[in-house]
């Protein structure tokens, strides 16, 4: 009787060992790849002004693919389109004589219409091209953003991590920040605050 009970008792621990171990994986795994989303951005410009703005954005527990456009009156974005993003998004890039999409991911690129419908479902390889160079180094818990390219060389200091920039009107020196916690904020170098 004392053996089978010794038994019982070793059998329940493991079992709750075991039970520990796979909840500690599995938790362990939600925040991976929950980790693995960012905040990135692609802007279309239009006369020196940001026409449209496609994004990556955090609501609640779900990552979406967002559409905007600006408007300029009062800086508000209006939202054209959105989709769900189902895996983490390597970049973004808008081409604008067709409204279309162009998303990469893990496994290539997808193209997505004006309405973030899915027209292409993988390219393997595609280029890119940016045309600011980004530095961003932190310090004393600020985050100093340094952006130099087409005729462009300026910094300044944030309390958050900046992720992206895009000149919104080249009018008036306009940018849009993107932050790692998917805030953005329209900033002027030559401005204090918008």
């Amino acid at each position: 009787m004392h053996i089978k009970r010794m038994l019982l008792i070793m059998g329940f621990a493991s079992l709750a060992f075991f039970g520990f171990f796979w909840q500690n994986n599995l938790l362990s795994g939600d925040h991976e790849s929950e980790s693995s989303y960012g905040a990135l951005m692609d802007i279309y410009m239009e006369n020196g002004k940001a026409a449209e703005i496609v994004m990556t954005r955090k609501d609640d527990k779900d990552h979406l693919l967002v559409k905007y456009r600006i408007n300029f009156e009062d800086y508000k974005f209006e939202s054209l389109s959105a989709m769900n993003i189902k895996e983490p998004i390597l970049n973004i890039e808008y081409k604008p004589s067709t409204k279309q999409v162009w998303v990469e991911y893990s496994d290539g690129w997808k193209l997505y219409d004006e309405n973030l419908e899915k027209v292409i479902e993988k390219i393997d390889v595609r280029t890119t091209y940016s045309s600011y160079q980004i530095t961003v180094k932190e310090q004393e818990e600020k985050y100093e953003l340094s952006v130099s390219g087409e005729n462009q060389d300026w910094n300044t200091i944030f309390e958050k991590r900046p992720i992206d920039v895009g000149v919104i009107d080249s009018h008036k020196d306009l940018w849009i920040i993107l932050f790692e916690d998917y805030d953005v904020k329209i900033w002027s170098p030559t401005a204090n605050d918008i």
